[in-house]
């Protein structure tokens, strides 16, 4: 049986693969059946983990409005079942709904992502750059929270959100692995594969007080296990082969930031930006647990023991790796 988030990118899957099909394939009435009765395997696997109360993307409200409910409307009023559409005189229409809704989900909502991860990215960059002009020292650590794949229960959107928010209250209260914390940022996201939920977490420490990197991600990784009930596992970058690599090429951004080593410092901020690339757009959340729900946020650098923020602080995008994948 498929996740919730299996199920969102299945559905996007569809859609690529009509909206790709050349001119000479639309011409095959039995190759366009198949895909009839692959998009009402799936109408059968969306209605059990559609909830109204929930936000979803465009393309998903789209393909509700254009597939499922005139599917609905014929089982209703024809008698048909979801097994009889690719053998009833309608089935064409289901194709056509299919390719408007594609339409739609690559002409607004890639822009849109990428214009809303630039402001994200920018809002995030210079955060960091005044934190860092703030402490000489600062301690970068990195980890992807992530759940279990053979766990008991299926984790939906509303676990996530549910998650995160005990999360960010561990992190405001800033005590056990989260003491002497300084800065922070999260991202939910999807898996492009799979389809799997998980967060990437940037934790930024006084290097003074907390000065052994991959140790906080380990500390860290192990409350996330506690705050899922055991439902949740994760990946220390910090303490890791990628890291390892990071290290030999001369990128590597987290652990230690100082002030007066610019490198460092471009390297961490880089680091820090795969949390808002707009190349992770397959990696977008494909629902959320209401409109107003954050998909990325990241601390306040203004607290009543930090000097006023500086505005000349600069930050260019566009001097970093922003766009890379």
């Amino acid at each position: 049986m498929q996740t919730e988030a299996q199920t969102l990118l299945k559905i996007e899957e569809l859609l690529i693969k009509v909206g790709e099909l050349s001119q000479d394939q639309w011409r095959h009435p039995a190759r366009l059946k198949l895909i009839v009765r692959e998009c009402c395997q799936l109408i059968q696997g969306f209605k059990k983990i559609y909830d109204s109360e929930l936000h979803y993307a465009p393309f998903i409200n789209l393909f509700k409005l254009n597939v499922v409910d005139p599917v609905d409307a014929l089982c209703r009023f024809k008698g048909y079942s979801l097994a009889d559409i690719e053998h009833c005189d309608e089935w064409f229409r289901v194709m056509v709904g299919i390719y408007n809704s594609y339409q739609s989900m690559i002409k607004g909502e890639r822009y849109d992502f990428t214009r809303q991860e630039k402001r994200n990215a920018c809002s995030l960059g210079k955060y960091v750059k005044s934190l860092i002009e703030h402490y000489s020292r600062l301690n970068f650590v990195r980890v992807d929270l992530k759940y279990c794949k053979n766990s008991p229960k299926e984790i939906m959107i509303d676990d996530v959100y549910g998650h995160v928010a005990i999360l960010c209250n561990r992190l405001s209260n800033a005590d056990g692995c989260f003491k002497y914390l300084q800065g922070h940022a999260w991202a939910i996201e999807q898996g492009e594969q799979e389809g799997g939920y998980h967060i990437h977490l940037l934790l930024i420490y006084d290097y003074s007080e907390r000065d052994n990197d991959r140790h906080l991600g380990k500390l860290v990784g192990e409350e996330w296990v506690k705050i899922t009930e055991g439902c949740g596992t994760y990946f220390n970058i910090n303490d890791s082969d990628v890291r390892d690599g990071y290290i030999a090429k001369g990128i590597d951004g987290l652990g230690l930031v100082s002030r007066d080593d610019p490198q460092k410092v471009k390297n961490a901020i880089n680091a820090v930006l795969y949390l808002t690339r707009p190349s992770k757009f397959q990696q977008r959340l494909r629902v959320k647990v209401s409109r107003a729900a954050h998909s990325f946020d990241k601390g306040d650098y203004e607290r009543s023991f930090r000097r006023q923020l500086n505005p000349h602080v600069e930050f260019n995008l566009y001097d970093y790796e922003w766009l890379g994948c």
